[in-house]
């Protein structure tokens, strides 16, 4: 077995010490993960495991996404890039259950760069249509589809990291924000369909779409994160991208 990105950062602490923030804390969280813990290469098979209740996404090496130990865009911290030619991909079978967004809302956050653009190419799912983040219309809009296309938002230029958020509510409350452009995209709903707990990353849950993308965080909530979370949040990951930072907290 060989473990990639063992350099662990103290701002890693997992013991939450006084005074550590760890995404783990925020309110709803229901996992998360970044690409320099947690990635593993083992034989024929690449593994991302999650931080709070060990959501593993996995590919076989034919379909995983390329290990940046170095990754000079994002101040040599290890990333994940998945190439839309190779098919690339990450499937966690034992995903987090959840019900329909407008029982309990879902939220997404993933830290990322488009790399390349492909109209409907996924970039998340829980199934068949179902919590589905994906590049929609015209470079480079990103929209949700839990049933039906809603609030694509074009903040998410090709080649720029950018933390994109999006809030799954069965209403027109669904939401995309992207970082930066601090604006959301809302007033449709992008349905309420029951997701699945197949989750795709890279992909639409068919594996027939795939997005050209370079990851570095994700995480899922069950409410929509809350301000105080949301500035501690972007604060702790601007200290660990340092100068690379996509944004000042």
């Amino acid at each position: 077995m060989t473990m990639i990105g063992i350099g662990i950062s103290p701002c890693l602490d997992m013991g939450g010490g006084a005074g550590a923030f760890t995404p783990s804390a925020i309110t709803g969280i229901l996992d998360w993960g970044v690409t320099d813990l947690g990635v593993v290469v083992d034989g024929a098979n690449t593994t991302w495991t999650w931080r709070v209740a060990g959501m593993a996404f996995t590919a076989a090496n034919a379909n995983a996404p390329t290990v940046n130990a170095t990754d000079a865009t994002l101040n040599n911290l290890q990333t994940l890039s998945f190439i839309r030619a190779n098919s690339d991909r990450l499937i966690a079978t034992s995903g987090v259950d959840r019900p329909a967004p407008a029982t309990t809302p879902t939220h997404i956050l993933l830290l990322l760069k488009q790399d390349t653009w492909n109209a409907s190419a996924g970039i998340f799912s829980a199934g068949t249509q179902n919590l589905a983040i994906f590049q929609s219309g015209t470079t480079p809009n990103i929209a949700l589809n839990n049933n039906a296309t809603a609030n694509a938002d074009a903040g998410a230029v090709l080649s720029t990291w950018v933390l994109l958020e999006t809030l799954f509510t069965g209403s027109t409350g669904d939401i995309v924000r992207i970082k930066g452009d601090e604006t959301p995209t809302t007033g449709a709903s992008a349905g309420n369909n029951n997701p699945s707990s197949t989750w795709t990353l890279g992909s639409n849950a068919g594996l027939t779409a795939f997005a050209g993308l370079t990851i570095y965080f994700g995480a899922v909530l069950s409410q929509a994160i809350a301000a105080g979370d949301r500035t501690a949040l972007l604060t702790w990951l601007a200290a660990r991208i340092g100068t690379s930072a996509p944004w000042t907290p």
